[in-house]
């Protein structure tokens, strides 16, 4: 009975999670890279998961957000 209870808190929190970084993703509150951070994925898992909840993957926003992250990491 514990271990069912500890199964149904964990999925929703990944649930949460995921809802969370979507809704984030979508507002253009959060990159691509932090929305897979959020949800424990690479930045391709999240891009399958924005793509199955029909939220665009690319958008300027995007684009300028991550060049200047990677501008950041390179330099």
């Amino acid at each position: 009975m514990l271990g069912n209870r500890k199964v149904f808190v964990d999925t929703c929190i990944v649930m949460l999670k995921e809802k969370l970084a979507l809704e984030l993703y979508k507002s253009a509150q959060i990159s691509l890279t932090q929305g897979a951070k959020i949800v424990s994925m690479d930045i391709y898992g999240f891009m399958a998961l924005l793509s199955k909840n029909n939220i665009a993957v690319i958008n300027d926003y995007d684009i300028e957000s991550e060049v200047a992250n990677a501008k950041r990491l390179l330099a």
